[in-house]
């Protein structure tokens, strides 16, 4: 018995999209065999594509020692914010990834120094690993509150008495 393998390749088919198939196979002798009906479907396209930042990135929140950095996503991603007072560096601070994708996102930053400007970047990394980021923004924290009282630099001196009061200088 001569046992033959045959394999067709079918090009142009669509990603993702359910096909029906049946075989079909004639001996030399004209003896048909009909496979059953079957079915398959063809794997999802890659995804290629990197998250789109839609919304943002905008900075709220800001005290002398926190800010907020919020942005939002074309799709699911996880999200962190790399920050530093100088330029972003391999060293520089980074966020929490975050647990889970969403579309949007919120990172708190805190341990910041008052009164210093930051330079950060949004990193959004979508299921597939696809990687965007945006540079090149900042914000200030703000001073500390002035909590020294004001003191007396001279001893106040009565100029000119009035019917009605005095001048002091």
């Amino acid at each position: 018995m001569v046992s033959r393998v045959m394999i067709i390749e079918i090009p142009d088919l669509e990603s993702d999209t359910d096909y029906t198939y049946e075989a079909v196979a004639t001996d030399l002798s004209d003896n048909v065999l009909t496979s059953p009906v079957l079915t398959f479907t063809t794997l999802s396209a890659p995804d290629v594509a990197s998250p789109i930042v839609i919304g943002g990135p905008a900075v709220s929140g800001i005290s002398q020692t926190q800010a907020t950095v919020s942005w939002k996503t074309d799709e699911p991603a996880f999200s962190r914010v790399v920050y530093d007072s100088l330029d972003i560096t391999l060293a520089s601070f980074r966020s929490s990834l975050g647990e889970e994708p969403s579309t949007v996102h919120i990172r708190r930053l805190t341990g910041l120094t008052a009164a210093t400007t930051y330079n950060f970047q949004v990193v959004s990394i979508d299921l597939a690993g696809n990687t965007s980021q945006i540079d090149g923004e900042y914000f200030e924290t703000l001073a500390e509150p002035d909590t020294t009282p004001p003191r007396l630099t001279a001893t106040p001196t009565i100029t000119s008495f009035l019917s009605d009061g005095l001048t002091v200088t």
